[in-house]
């Protein structure tokens, strides 16, 4: 029987990380999480699962609490905490029961001390992120590269807050990954070989 393996994958936005969580998971035959955390901590809450949308989250990477919601008597401090509790709550149970690749989350930070976790920041070359913003997220050229800094800016942030570590700094990953330099099949190929030889090692 194979070991389990976690692959926790933070990463630039408009570097394609997430579709290579999807793939990689695809290509081992395990699951990819990533959006279905913040399903699962809007139904906690009692909240529509659009209040984690990322337009609603704040320059400090913060989901901002306001207007005439639900959560409209709870500071937002409150609400972020419970979603970082939440989702590292339910990252621990996942690693404790299957192999999986996780997105986001502070994934790396959750498990970082756990065995067998391969944790990835994934990368890109600027020109080549702007690219991809205006090709799949049907972006103006102008507003690329802004879009591109303001959603950095609130991950970083986010992550920063609690976890007390900088956000992209190579001590925090297994690996860092370019994007532009390591195609996106070649490094899913690659990252399935490391996968699958971490899962039969001894130990």
């Amino acid at each position: 029987m194979s070991k389990r393996v976690i692959v926790t994958i933070s990463r630039q936005y408009g570097s394609a990380g997430k579709l290579i969580g999807e793939k990689l998971a695809e290509s081992l035959g395990i699951q990819c999480y990533d959006k279905v955390f913040l399903e699962e901590i809007s139904k906690k809450l009692g909240v529509s699962s659009a209040f984690f949308r990322d337009e609603n989250r704040g320059e400090n990477g913060m989901y901002e609490v306001g207007g005439r919601s639900a959560l409209s008597m709870v500071t937002s401090l409150t609400v972020n905490n419970e979603v970082f509790e939440s989702a590292a709550r339910l990252i621990r149970e996942i690693a404790a029961k299957e192999s999986a690749v996780i997105v986001g989350r502070c994934g790396d930070y959750v498990l970082k001390d756990e065995a067998n976790v391969l944790s990835l920041f994934i990368y890109a070359d600027k020109q080549e992120r702007i690219q991809r913003g205006i090709e799949l997220y049907h972006l103006k050229p102008e507003k690329a590269e802004e879009t591109m800094q303001r959603f950095d800016r609130k991950r970083a942030n986010f992550y920063e807050f609690y976890t007390d570590r900088k956000w992209g700094a190579i001590s925090n990953y297994s690996m860092v990954i370019n994007t532009s330099k390591v195609g996106i099949e070649q490094c899913v190929q690659y990252l399935s070989a490391v996968v699958k030889t971490m899962q039969q090692e001894e130990g």
